[in-house]
């Protein structure tokens, strides 16, 4: 189950969405990581979306990063490299290399948006994000998409 980083405050939008965003941020650290260089690190807008396998996390991501002129990023993609592969799921990288990986993209892109099923990572990852996103959807759609996907990957 998602867990919201405590600088995140949320919104209800509907039944099925929440939107989180960032509580006002402190002036003077802002000013502070001005002056040494560090705001570019800390003031991308990054955004998450987390959901149960199935909620459109995917399917609603891309088309927001195509919206904003975004990379988009599935958790999947770095834990599993080579999800295409029929024994890609075998192997899959440790949450450190993952946290190593998705750090590195933060810190490159200017914005992401990543689709995740949670958001259990570092205070320094989980800061980087400028709003979050939860969608959930019923558990019979969430089932019908889920069978529909894994019969057509395998």
């Amino acid at each position: 189950m998602w867990k919201r980083p405590q600088h995140l405050s949320v919104q209800i939008l509907s039944i099925t969405m929440i939107l989180c965003y960032p509580i006002r941020r402190d002036q003077t650290n802002a000013d502070r990581l001005c002056q040494h260089g560090e705001i570019e690190r800390t003031m991308k807008n990054h955004i998450l979306i987390c959901g149960l396998n199935g909620s459109g996390k995917s399917t609603f991501g891309k088309a927001l990063a195509k919206e904003i002129n975004a990379a988009f990023k599935d958790i999947e993609d770095y834990y599993f490299p080579n999800r295409r592969a029929v024994d890609a799921y075998t192997d899959p990288r440790s949450h450190e290399e993952v946290s190593e990986l998705l750090l590195n993209d933060l810190l490159v892109f200017d914005k992401i948006v990543l689709a995740a099923v949670k958001a259990d990572y570092s205070k320094e990852i989980e800061n980087m994000f400028s709003k979050a996103i939860y969608i959930d959807a019923p558990k019979d759609i969430r089932l019908m998409r889920i069978r529909k996907r894994s019969f057509e990957k395998f």
